[in-house]
């Protein structure tokens, strides 16, 4: 949360986004909250045509196929890269496993997780599609974040325990 929202590029000086580490910690403060109530039930998973395609999607994004900010697709980067620290990348992984046991999971760290993850999938389409077109390709790595983001922010609304996704597609 600390290291990835802190530039220390002498060249522009130096920032924190403090917006972005607040945030961050809201979500880690919900899931201390998660982790004394327990209210996620990882008892029965439902694997669901869309499951697999949003997991396609976080596996993606997890891999994260780049080198300098273009496309570069490495069987070694699957195991190592920094995607594994980011936000970003983590956060769709973490949405669809907790997809595949909506809705019996704890509504309101699913719902602040989502929010603030399609927060930041807006803030990072405008960045690698408007202000810094010249790397696209972390625009398109963070498709998973907005849409995986998107649909749990839809079902975390949803009060009856027994509403699936189906009824959304």
């Amino acid at each position: 949360m600390i290291f990835q929202n802190i530039s220390l590029d002498t060249s522009f000086g130096y920032a924190i986004l403090s917006g972005n580490i607040l945030l961050q910690f809201v979500v880690i403060l919900s899931w201390i909250y998660e982790n004394k109530v327990c209210k996620n039930n990882f008892s029965e998973p439902k694997l669901r045509w869309w499951n697999v395609l949003l997991f396609i999607l976080a596996f993606i994004a997890f891999w994260m196929p780049t080198l300098d900010g273009k496309m570069y697709f490495s069987i070694k980067d699957l195991l190592m890269n920094e995607s594994g620290l980011t936000y970003c990348m983590v956060t769709p992984i973490i949405l669809s496993i907790l997809l595949l046991y909506y809705p019996h999971i704890n509504k309101i760290t699913f719902r602040i997780t989502s929010f603030v993850g399609f927060l930041f999938g807006i803030l990072n389409m405008i960045t690698w599609f408007i202000l810094n077109t010249s790397f696209w390709w972390m625009g398109i790595l963070h498709f998973p974040l907005l849409i995986i983001s998107f649909v749990g922010l839809v079902l975390s609304k949803k009060h009856s325990s027994e509403l699936y996704v189906e009824e959304l597609f």
